[in-house]
Protein backbone atom coordinates (compact mmCIF):
# COMPACT_ATOMS: atom_id res chain seq x y z
CA UNK A 1 0.00 0.00 0.00
CA UNK A 2 1.58 3.61 -0.88
CA UNK A 3 0.48 6.96 1.21
CA UNK A 4 1.18 9.79 -0.23
CA UNK A 5 1.86 13.13 1.47
CA UNK A 6 1.33 16.18 -0.24
CA UNK A 7 3.35 19.50 1.31
CA UNK A 8 2.35 22.83 -0.78
CA UNK A 9 5.97 25.22 0.02
CA UNK A 10 5.61 29.33 -0.70
CA UNK A 11 9.14 30.61 0.52
CA UNK A 12 9.14 27.87 3.20
CA UNK A 13 13.24 26.96 3.02
CA UNK A 14 13.27 28.16 6.73
CA UNK A 15 11.08 25.57 7.85
CA UNK A 16 9.99 22.63 5.94
CA UNK A 17 12.94 21.13 7.52
CA UNK A 18 10.85 20.28 10.46
CA UNK A 19 7.72 19.22 8.62
CA UNK A 20 9.60 16.71 6.67
CA UNK A 21 11.48 15.56 10.00
CA UNK A 22 8.37 14.74 11.55
CA UNK A 23 7.26 12.41 8.13
CA UNK A 24 10.11 10.20 7.77
CA UNK A 25 10.49 9.94 11.44
CA UNK A 26 7.19 8.57 12.39
CA UNK A 27 6.92 6.39 9.62
CA UNK A 28 7.92 2.73 9.78
CA UNK A 29 9.61 1.68 6.90
CA UNK A 30 9.44 -2.32 7.95
CA UNK A 31 5.64 -1.69 7.92
CA UNK A 32 4.97 -3.00 4.18
CA UNK A 33 4.12 0.68 3.05
CA UNK A 34 5.62 3.20 0.96
CA UNK A 35 5.66 6.42 1.56
CA UNK A 36 5.29 9.45 -1.13
CA UNK A 37 6.74 12.84 -0.46
CA UNK A 38 5.52 15.58 -2.72
CA UNK A 39 6.74 19.15 -2.05
CA UNK A 40 5.05 21.57 -4.48
CA UNK A 41 7.18 24.73 -4.83
CA UNK A 42 4.99 27.64 -5.51
CA UNK A 43 6.47 29.77 -7.40
CA UNK A 44 8.94 30.26 -4.08
CA UNK A 45 11.40 32.93 -4.21
CA UNK A 46 13.79 30.64 -2.06
CA UNK A 47 13.29 27.78 -4.93
CA UNK A 48 17.09 26.84 -5.14
CA UNK A 49 17.69 26.79 -0.97
CA UNK A 50 14.14 25.13 -1.00
CA UNK A 51 14.96 22.15 -2.82
CA UNK A 52 18.54 22.34 -0.51
CA UNK A 53 16.47 21.29 2.18
CA UNK A 54 14.41 18.65 0.88
CA UNK A 55 17.86 17.17 -1.00
CA UNK A 56 18.63 14.63 2.59
CA UNK A 57 15.31 13.28 2.26
CA UNK A 58 15.10 10.10 0.26
CA UNK A 59 12.05 9.32 -1.74
CA UNK A 60 10.54 12.91 -1.77
CA UNK A 61 9.71 14.89 -5.20
CA UNK A 62 9.29 18.14 -5.80
CA UNK A 63 7.08 19.79 -8.26
CA UNK A 64 7.16 23.20 -8.94
CA UNK A 65 4.77 26.61 -10.11
CA UNK A 66 6.49 29.31 -12.32
CA UNK A 67 4.49 31.46 -10.79
CA UNK A 68 2.76 31.75 -6.94
CA UNK A 69 -0.73 30.63 -7.74
CA UNK A 70 -1.77 30.19 -3.97
CA UNK A 71 -2.35 27.19 -2.01
CA UNK A 72 -5.10 25.10 -3.55
CA UNK A 73 -3.45 25.11 -6.99
CA UNK A 74 -0.38 23.99 -4.82
CA UNK A 75 -2.08 21.35 -3.16
CA UNK A 76 -4.26 20.40 -6.85
CA UNK A 77 -0.99 19.85 -8.85
CA UNK A 78 0.46 17.57 -5.69
CA UNK A 79 -2.28 16.13 -5.34
CA UNK A 80 -3.30 15.04 -9.11
CA UNK A 81 0.21 13.83 -9.58
CA UNK A 82 -0.02 11.58 -6.07
CA UNK A 83 0.10 8.01 -6.63
CA UNK A 84 -1.51 6.91 -2.97
CA UNK A 85 -4.07 4.33 -2.19
CA UNK A 86 -3.97 7.06 0.49
CA UNK A 87 -3.20 11.07 0.51
CA UNK A 88 -3.03 13.19 2.89
CA UNK A 89 -1.55 17.08 3.52
CA UNK A 90 1.02 18.71 5.48
CA UNK A 91 1.25 22.70 5.33
CA UNK A 92 5.01 23.58 5.40
CA UNK A 93 5.21 25.02 8.72
CA UNK A 94 3.49 22.36 9.96
CA UNK A 95 4.40 19.11 11.57
CA UNK A 96 2.85 15.57 12.14
CA UNK A 97 2.89 14.11 15.66
CA UNK A 98 5.41 11.50 16.78
CA UNK A 99 2.97 8.56 16.44
CA UNK A 100 0.86 9.96 13.38
CA UNK A 101 1.82 6.54 11.27
CA UNK A 102 0.97 4.40 14.07
CA UNK A 103 -2.15 6.13 14.46
CA UNK A 104 -2.74 6.39 10.78
CA UNK A 105 -2.76 2.41 10.39
CA UNK A 106 -5.63 2.19 13.07
CA UNK A 107 -7.11 4.98 11.00
CA UNK A 108 -7.74 3.20 8.08
CA UNK A 109 -9.26 -0.05 9.65
CA UNK A 110 -11.72 2.48 11.58
CA UNK A 111 -12.82 4.26 8.51
CA UNK A 112 -15.88 3.22 6.82
CA UNK A 113 -15.18 2.63 3.25
CA UNK A 114 -18.64 4.24 2.20
CA UNK A 115 -16.74 7.62 3.51
CA UNK A 116 -14.32 9.45 0.82
CA UNK A 117 -12.51 11.79 3.65
CA UNK A 118 -11.12 11.06 6.67
CA UNK A 119 -11.04 14.06 9.17
CA UNK A 120 -8.13 13.77 11.72
CA UNK A 121 -7.99 16.43 14.68
CA UNK A 122 -5.30 18.49 14.90
CA UNK A 123 -3.48 20.06 18.25
CA UNK A 124 -1.68 23.39 19.00
CA UNK A 125 2.06 24.17 20.33
CA UNK A 126 0.07 24.12 23.77
CA UNK A 127 -1.16 20.62 23.54
CA UNK A 128 -4.58 21.87 22.91
CA UNK A 129 -6.94 20.13 20.62
CA UNK A 130 -8.10 22.53 17.60
CA UNK A 131 -11.88 21.31 17.22
CA UNK A 132 -14.24 21.86 19.57
CA UNK A 133 -14.85 17.99 20.19
CA UNK A 134 -11.76 16.25 20.09
CA UNK A 135 -12.78 12.45 21.19
CA UNK A 136 -15.42 12.50 19.05
CA UNK A 137 -15.35 9.52 16.31
CA UNK A 138 -18.37 9.40 13.33
CA UNK A 139 -19.70 11.02 10.54
CA UNK A 140 -19.59 14.35 9.61
CA UNK A 141 -22.79 15.41 7.48
CA UNK A 142 -22.87 18.36 5.21
CA UNK A 143 -25.38 19.44 7.53
CA UNK A 144 -23.18 19.71 10.68
CA UNK A 145 -20.84 21.45 8.61
CA UNK A 146 -23.61 24.41 8.35
CA UNK A 147 -24.48 23.71 11.64
CA UNK A 148 -21.21 23.41 12.90
CA UNK A 149 -21.79 21.20 15.37
CA UNK A 150 -18.06 19.54 14.76
CA UNK A 151 -16.21 23.04 14.05
CA UNK A 152 -12.41 23.21 14.04
CA UNK A 153 -9.02 22.88 12.41
CA UNK A 154 -8.43 19.22 11.10
CA UNK A 155 -6.23 17.57 8.55
CA UNK A 156 -7.60 15.43 5.97
CA UNK A 157 -7.09 11.86 4.75
CA UNK A 158 -8.35 11.22 1.18
CA UNK A 159 -8.74 8.44 -0.84
CA UNK A 160 -6.31 8.39 -3.50
CA UNK A 161 -8.77 7.87 -6.42
CA UNK A 162 -11.25 10.32 -5.09
CA UNK A 163 -9.38 13.33 -4.45
CA UNK A 164 -7.33 12.79 -7.90
CA UNK A 165 -10.90 12.73 -9.49
CA UNK A 166 -12.21 15.65 -7.16
CA UNK A 167 -9.42 18.26 -5.86
CA UNK A 168 -9.67 21.45 -4.31
CA UNK A 169 -12.20 24.58 -5.17
CA UNK A 170 -9.62 26.86 -6.40
CA UNK A 171 -10.27 30.59 -6.12
CA UNK A 172 -7.09 31.74 -7.02
CA UNK A 173 -6.22 33.10 -3.15
CA UNK A 174 -3.16 32.89 -1.09
CA UNK A 175 -5.21 30.81 1.51
CA UNK A 176 -7.44 27.78 0.88
CA UNK A 177 -10.87 28.75 1.09
CA UNK A 178 -12.16 25.11 2.69
CA UNK A 179 -15.65 25.44 3.27
CA UNK A 180 -16.18 25.75 -0.65
CA UNK A 181 -14.39 22.10 -0.75
CA UNK A 182 -15.53 20.51 2.16
CA UNK A 183 -19.40 21.45 1.60
CA UNK A 184 -19.22 20.06 -2.21
CA UNK A 185 -17.10 16.77 -0.74
CA UNK A 186 -20.14 16.15 2.54
CA UNK A 187 -22.75 17.16 0.12
CA UNK A 188 -21.67 14.26 -1.99
CA UNK A 189 -20.86 12.10 1.17
CA UNK A 190 -20.57 12.14 4.70
CA UNK A 191 -17.07 12.48 6.13
CA UNK A 192 -15.86 10.18 8.74
CA UNK A 193 -14.65 11.69 11.70
CA UNK A 194 -11.27 10.17 13.54
CA UNK A 195 -10.35 11.00 17.71
CA UNK A 196 -6.30 10.12 16.16
CA UNK A 197 -4.79 13.04 16.18
CA UNK A 198 -2.18 13.59 13.12
CA UNK A 199 -0.87 17.32 13.52
CA UNK A 200 0.74 19.76 14.83
CA UNK A 201 -0.54 22.93 14.20
CA UNK A 202 1.59 25.62 14.58
CA UNK A 203 -0.67 28.71 15.31
CA UNK A 204 1.86 31.16 16.75
CA UNK A 205 4.29 31.17 14.22
CA UNK A 206 4.19 34.20 11.73
CA UNK A 207 3.23 32.36 8.65
CA UNK A 208 0.33 30.36 10.16
CA UNK A 209 -2.92 31.18 8.57
CA UNK A 210 -4.46 32.22 11.49
CA UNK A 211 -2.12 34.88 12.17
CA UNK A 212 -3.08 38.24 11.14
CA UNK A 213 -6.47 37.28 10.10
CA UNK A 214 -7.74 40.71 10.52
CA UNK A 215 -5.60 42.12 7.90
CA UNK A 216 -6.79 43.55 4.92
CA UNK A 217 -5.23 41.01 2.69
CA UNK A 218 -6.36 38.22 4.48
CA UNK A 219 -9.89 39.40 5.00
CA UNK A 220 -10.11 40.04 1.71
CA UNK A 221 -9.57 36.11 1.13
CA UNK A 222 -11.97 34.89 3.46
CA UNK A 223 -14.92 37.63 1.96
CA UNK A 224 -14.35 36.05 -1.25
CA UNK A 225 -14.98 32.96 0.38
CA UNK A 226 -17.73 33.25 2.59
CA UNK A 227 -19.18 35.13 -0.28
CA UNK A 228 -18.47 32.32 -3.07
CA UNK A 229 -19.78 30.21 -0.27
CA UNK A 230 -23.45 31.68 -0.09
CA UNK A 231 -23.32 32.00 -3.81
CA UNK A 232 -22.56 28.36 -4.54
CA UNK A 233 -23.72 26.52 -1.79
CA UNK A 234 -26.64 29.22 -0.22
CA UNK A 235 -29.92 27.62 -0.93
CA UNK A 236 -28.37 24.73 0.76
CA UNK A 237 -27.46 26.40 3.48
CA UNK A 238 -30.57 28.23 4.22
CA UNK A 239 -32.61 25.03 3.65
CA UNK A 240 -30.56 23.53 6.06
CA UNK A 241 -30.80 26.68 8.58
CA UNK A 242 -31.67 30.29 8.03
CA UNK A 243 -29.93 31.79 11.13
CA UNK A 244 -26.65 29.84 9.89
CA UNK A 245 -27.11 31.80 6.40
CA UNK A 246 -27.73 35.27 7.95
CA UNK A 247 -24.90 34.53 10.13
CA UNK A 248 -22.17 34.16 7.37
CA UNK A 249 -23.76 36.52 5.18
CA UNK A 250 -23.20 38.65 8.56
CA UNK A 251 -19.68 38.46 8.71
CA UNK A 252 -19.35 38.49 4.87
CA UNK A 253 -20.12 41.93 6.16
CA UNK A 254 -17.46 42.12 8.13
CA UNK A 255 -14.53 40.73 6.57
CA UNK A 256 -15.44 43.15 3.62
CA UNK A 257 -15.32 45.94 5.99
CA UNK A 258 -11.92 45.16 7.35
CA UNK A 259 -10.13 43.98 3.66
CA UNK A 260 -10.99 47.98 3.23
CA UNK A 261 -14.09 47.27 0.91
CA UNK A 262 -16.60 50.17 2.32
CA UNK A 263 -19.26 49.44 5.07
CA UNK A 264 -22.54 47.83 3.26
CA UNK A 265 -24.87 49.37 5.95
CA UNK A 266 -27.79 48.98 3.10
CA UNK A 267 -27.05 45.12 2.90
CA UNK A 268 -26.69 44.70 7.02
CA UNK A 269 -29.91 46.55 6.73
CA UNK A 270 -32.01 44.24 4.33
CA UNK A 271 -30.67 40.83 5.94
CA UNK A 272 -33.16 41.97 9.28
CA UNK A 273 -34.34 39.05 11.04
CA UNK A 274 -35.60 38.71 14.48
CA UNK A 275 -34.44 35.30 14.69
CA UNK A 276 -31.10 36.08 13.85
CA UNK A 277 -31.07 39.62 15.99
CA UNK A 278 -27.72 38.95 17.74
CA UNK A 279 -25.60 38.75 15.19
CA UNK A 280 -27.52 41.34 13.35
CA UNK A 281 -26.95 43.62 16.40
CA UNK A 282 -23.45 42.61 16.31
CA UNK A 283 -22.89 43.04 12.84
CA UNK A 284 -24.04 46.69 13.26
CA UNK A 285 -21.24 47.57 15.93
CA UNK A 286 -18.83 46.15 14.20
CA UNK A 287 -19.51 48.14 11.30
CA UNK A 288 -20.39 51.62 13.34
CA UNK A 289 -17.08 51.45 15.12
CA UNK A 290 -15.18 50.95 11.58
CA UNK A 291 -12.27 48.52 10.96
CA UNK A 292 -9.39 49.43 13.44
CA UNK A 293 -11.69 49.36 16.30
CA UNK A 294 -13.40 46.31 14.84
CA UNK A 295 -9.59 44.19 14.58
CA UNK A 296 -9.02 45.44 18.56
CA UNK A 297 -12.47 43.92 19.52
CA UNK A 298 -12.19 41.09 17.56
CA UNK A 299 -8.81 40.24 18.41
CA UNK A 300 -10.04 40.48 22.37
CA UNK A 301 -12.41 38.39 21.60
CA UNK A 302 -10.90 35.69 20.17
CA UNK A 303 -8.29 36.25 23.05
CA UNK A 304 -10.82 35.88 25.43
CA UNK A 305 -12.59 32.65 23.64
CA UNK A 306 -15.64 34.62 23.01
CA UNK A 307 -14.77 33.95 19.51
CA UNK A 308 -13.95 30.50 18.35
CA UNK A 309 -9.87 30.32 18.12
CA UNK A 310 -10.55 27.82 15.08
CA UNK A 311 -12.85 26.54 12.02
Amino acid sequence: MLLTVVIPAYNAAGHIEKALKSIFAGFDATSGWVLEVIVVDDGSADGEALARACAPFPGVRRLRHDQNHGMCAARNTGLKDSQGDFVTLLDSDDEFVADWFAAFRVIIVEWPESANVCFTPCINDAGEHTCARPSYKGWLTAEDMVLEHLSGEYNPIFRGDYIRRSGYADLGTRKSCGLLTYLRMTREAPFWITDKVQRLYHDTIEQSVTRGWTRPDKAAETYYCFSTVLEVHGAFIRDVSEGKYRQMYYKSLVYRMLALQGRNFAGWWRAFSFQSLKPWLATLLLLLIGPTGSVYLLNTAKRLSVLRRYG
